[in-house]
């Protein structure tokens, strides 16, 4: 690796800085309360690093500059001059701008950095809700179908990534995706996440990041969550369709570098605008607590949630059209289910800073699934219907840690970061037949043992003002499955493994454009139980080969970026949990462009926005059947926000899903959506009055869209065609917060 990375500089034949033999390495805090700020970007030279979830930064080879420039949104930028390491920097609050140096913080680590989400893009779009964490990474939609507590449907560069397949979601470190589930490959309920304490949201499209492994075939999203909070926070919503909602933050402990850390408590109910009420409650609970130990620092986090509800599922077009049932109406109102989910982890890292970062990690999960649904309705069964219920109960655990450091390979500076992950999941899935929520016969009932362990490292070179980066990454599976009904279903054990090359370039004229280009290797597991039904037959670990080129530049109040890429993607098979059934595909190829802007346009107005645009097909299939079903092609969305200094704050943002083939042919059609949300605060001192419009304009819209095949009570045969869950009409909400001993910023 190293050497192809000495035959990049030949080959750029760029000049390479001077560096001292010791690296430069500090903090950035936040003046008055020395709570960490995370995302920060510091320049020292060419040189540029970010701040990571404790505030700490450092440059492997410090370039000999006397000065060091400190940007970081939402506070006062600040030059300092250069002294011992460790350096600590503290900087005072002042409303969003944009600096023309946030342009170099994707590439600040090379062709493994991601788009960091950090303190603009949370002013810029609010969350109410883990989902809307998603929502922040450019060009990423979700969709939900089953009454609020099943995992949002995800889509990004043109895959539909169901509940997870194609996009790796992490929270610390700690995978979210569910192996082998009852439901789908990769099922990500992020539900168990309080979103008021998430620092920043990395976003890394196209897997090439050598960090990113099973899953990250889209992209990943990797969140951090905060060691402090600035200020105790408490919060209570109510609006339409009898939603309401109250949390409450509690802050323990104020420097970061003492014992402190925060508890937070939620509970949500709504009855949504379905004709069969939802019923739906969620109740959550998360805490934190950090300290010093020795020269390192130690932090335990515990998280849980637990989630009922009922729905209305996806509702045929015909139904709707004969006027059987409305829009809001169901064919099934029984559908719905239960879900929990307890987390635990505890984090071992170097002092914030440190000239050599290390991370360990533990974490250990409780996790299951009761979902009722029926989406054939009486197609297998003309008497009783077709319901099914889906069961997952599983135990999952897993170590991972990492290291930084830098060295001399003749005469090159060459930084790098090594890494190993283990995780295994002891589950018990299974499919059975249910009418109206009674048991039936079961279908499927399997006990799957799976255990996956991953070595990865990264290296890079700066080559004047190019840094080349060079990664690998090893994976190896062990897939064990059970058969609980007596030789019915599938059973064996398989092993399986693959190697994952990255490669990228960086190339920055000056500190306002960077242009890059990657070339990835990257995969996503089956689930076990085809693994060893189909063993030999189809790859159990199915490639993605991405490429993408890009170019990100800034001026003085504006950021821009654009990005062409192309994805082939391996022949796969996927269970289709549902069904109980094995879907084949063959390999796919994706191409698409994407837009991103961010611009100050003065006044305290700002306009961000990202667009979308994928072509997909399958390589293999005859033109007019080659359609890849549900693969967005066209993503939009715009925000207008308002960000003075004094008490009123207020946002307007429209998302654009263009209409696209729900199945291979194009015969039957998603529609596209145009949807419009408005929200707005007013606050005096510690308190803080909130408004939220959904859905502005009030239009007709499908969230959950499907080409199913189905048979209503009645119908002599069966009929194929769109099957949907109703978007919300138009929806208010209102919401008071009060942050006590402190004003609200």
């Amino acid at each position: 690796m190293l050497a192809a990375l000495t035959a990049v500089a030949a080959l750029v034949g760029g000049r390479v800085d001077t560096l001292a033999i010791h690296p430069l390495h500090g903090r950035v805090l936040r003046q008055g309360t020395d709570t960490p700020i995370v995302g920060a970007l510091i320049r020292n030279g060419d040189q540029t690093a970010l701040t990571d979830d404790r505030g700490g930064f450092r440059f492997p080879a410090a370039a000999r500059h006397r000065e060091l420039v400190v940007v970081a949104i939402g506070f006062r930028p600040d030059t300092i001059p250069i002294g011992p390491s460790p350096v600590v920097i503290r900087l005072a609050s002042a409303p969003p701008a944009l600096a023309p140096l946030v342009v170099t913080a994707a590439s600040s680590v090379g062709a493994d950095a991601g788009r960091v989400i950090g303190a603009l893009d949370l002013a810029l779009r609010p969350r109410r809700s883990s989902q809307d964490l998603l929502a922040l990474a450019p060009g990423l939609v979700t969709t939900q179908h089953a009454g609020g507590g099943k995992a949002e449907q995800i889509f990004l560069r043109g895959f539909d990534a169901d509940h997870g397949t194609d996009v790796a979601v992490s929270v610390d470190g700690v995978p979210v995706n569910l192996v082998s589930h009852a439901h789908g490959q990769g099922y990500t309920d992020l539900h168990f996440l309080l979103p008021e304490v998430v620092a920043d949201v990395i976003v890394r499209k196209g897997g090439h990041a050598a960090e990113d492994g099973n899953l990250a075939t889209a992209g990943a999203v990797a969140m951090t969550v905060r060691d402090r909070l600035d200020r105790s926070v408490v919060e209570a919503r109510g609006g339409s369709f009898g939603g309401r909602s109250a949390f409450g933050l509690a802050a323990l402990g104020g420097s970061a570098d003492a014992p402190g850390g925060w508890i937070g408590l939620a509970d949500q109910r709504t009855d949504g605008p379905f004709e069969a009420r939802q019923g739906f409650r969620r109740r959550n609970g998360m805490a934190r607590w950090t300290m010093p130990l020795g020269g390192a620092h130690l932090a335990l986090t515990a998280s849980g949630f637990d989630a009922a509800w009922s729905a209305s599922g996806q509702i045929p077009t015909r139904a709707v059209a004969a006027g059987t049932i409305s829009r809001f109406g169901a064919i099934d109102s029984t559908e719905g289910g239960h879900t929990s989910r307890y987390d635990v982890w505890v984090a071992a890292s170097a002092a914030a800073g440190s000239a050599t970062p290390w991370r360990l990690r533990a974490w250990a999960t409780r996790y299951r699934l009761d979902l009722h649904s029926n989406f054939t309705f009486f197609l297998v069964d003309s008497i009783r219907g077709d319901g099914i219920r889906q069961v997952d109960r599983r135990g999952l655990g897993g170590l991972s840690g990492d290291i930084r450091g830098a060295a001399r390979v003749g005469g090159q500076p060459v930084s790098w970061v090594a890494g190993y992950a283990v995780r295994g999941d002891a589950a018990e899935v299974s499919l059975a037949r249910q009418v109206r929520r009674r048991p039936g016969d079961p279908i499927l009932a399997s006990r799957i043992r799976e255990v996956h362990q991953g070595l990865w490292t990264q290296a890079q070179v700066p080559l004047g003002r190019v840094l080349a980066s060079a990664g690998i990454r090893g994976d190896l599976f062990r897939f064990g499955v059970i058969d609980r009904l007596g030789g019915t279903g599938p059973a064996g054990t398989v092993w399986a493994g693959r190697v994952s090359p990255r490669l990228g370039l960086d190339w920055s004229p000056n500190g306002m454009t960077t242009a890059w280009v990657r070339a990835t290797r990257s995969f996503h597991s089956n689930d076990a139980r085809e693994v060893v039904q189909a063993e030999g037959s189809h790859p159990a670990l199915p490639a993605a080969t991405t490429a993408e080129i890009g170019i990100r530049g800034a001026g003085r109040r504006i950021v821009a970026a654009a990005s062409l890429w192309a994805t082939d993607l391996e022949s796969e098979l996927v269970l289709v949990g549902d069904e109980g059934v094995t879907e084949s595909s063959g390999r796919t190829r994706r191409v698409g462009l994407d837009l991103e802007l961010r611009a100050d346009l003065g006044a305290a107005l700002w306009l961000d926005g990202n667009v979308s645009l994928a072509r997909g097909r399958f390589r293999d299939e005859p033109a007019g059947a080659d359609r890849i079903p549900l693969a967005p092609s066209r993503v939009i969305d715009l925000g207008l926000t308002y960000l003075p200094e004094g008490p009123f704050r207020g946002a307007l943002r429209v998302r654009h899903v263009g209409e696209r083939p729900a199945d291979q042919t194009g015969a039957v059609q998603a529609r596209g959506a145009t949807v419009a949300e408005l929200a707005a605060a007013w606050r005096r001192g510690a308190i803080e009055l909130r408004l939220a419009v959904d859905n502005v304009f009030d239009v007709e819209w499908n969230e959950a869209q499907f080409a199913t095949t189905s048979r209503l009570a009645g119908e002599r045969g069966p009929v194929t065609e769109l099957h949907f869950t109703p978007g919300s009409p138009r929806r208010l909400e209102l919401g008071i917060r009060i942050a006590p001993g402190g004003s609200i910023r």
